[in-house]
C-alpha cells in the first residue's frame, strides 16, 4: 500500500483522507512492536530491547538498506522543508495557502497546492514503508532462524 500511495503522488494523486490510513498503519507497526518484544522477553538483559539484539540474525544488508531508507526519508523531508517552509498546505477561506499553527504563511496557487499535499503524502508513505521494511526483515529473519533450527 505505502508502494501504491508513493507511485500515486509522483501522478499528481494526492492521496487523500490520509489520516484513517496512517493510524491503521500506526497500529499494524504497534500491534507488530508488542509481538516483537514479547517473543525478545525471555532474551532480554533488562527492560530495554537493544538494537544488537533486535538485529542479531539479520543478514548485513538489512542495515544498509535501512539506512537509505533514512536517507531518502531525510530528503523527502528536506524537500518538503524547501519547498513549503515550516507549514502544511492547506485551504483556508476556499484559499490555498501553506499554514503554521493556524497563522497563514503565504497564498499559493492550486497547482502548488497539489505538489505540496503530493510531496507530503509521499513522505509520509516513505516513512510508513521504511518502518514496516524493517519489521518485515525480522520476521523473515525470525522465521528463517526457525526453520534452520
Amino acid at each position: 500500500m505505502c508502494a501504491f500511495a508513493y507511485i500515486a503522488t509522483f501522478l499528481t494523486l494526492p492521496v487523500d483522507n490520509l489520516l484513517p490510513w496512517s493510524l491503521l498503519l500506526f497500529g499494524g507497526w504497534f500491534a507488530n512492536i508488542v509481538a516483537i518484544y514479547a517473543l525478545e522477553w525471555p532474551h532480554l538483559d533488562g527492560l530495554r530491547l537493544t538494537r544488537e539484539q533486535f538485529m542479531r540474525d539479520m543478514p548485513g544488508w538489512v542495515n544498509w538498506c535501512e539506512i537509505a531508507l533514512a536517507i531518502i526519508l531525510g530528503g523527502h523531508f528536506l524537500w518538503m522543508l524547501r519547498k513549503a517552509g515550516p507549514g502544511v498546505p492547506a485551504i483556508v477561506d476556499g484559499q490555498y495557502v501553506v499554514e503554521s499553527r493556524g497563522r497563514i504563511l503565504r497564498v499559493i496557487t492550486e497547482s502548488d497546492y497539489l505538489q505540496l499535499k503530493c510531496l507530503m503524502d509521499r513522505m509520509f508513505a516513505v516513512l510508513f514503508f521504511s518502518l514496516y521494511f524493517i519489521l518485515t526483515m525480522y520476521w523473515w529473519s525470525h522465521k528463517t532462524r526457525r526453520v534452520l533450527r
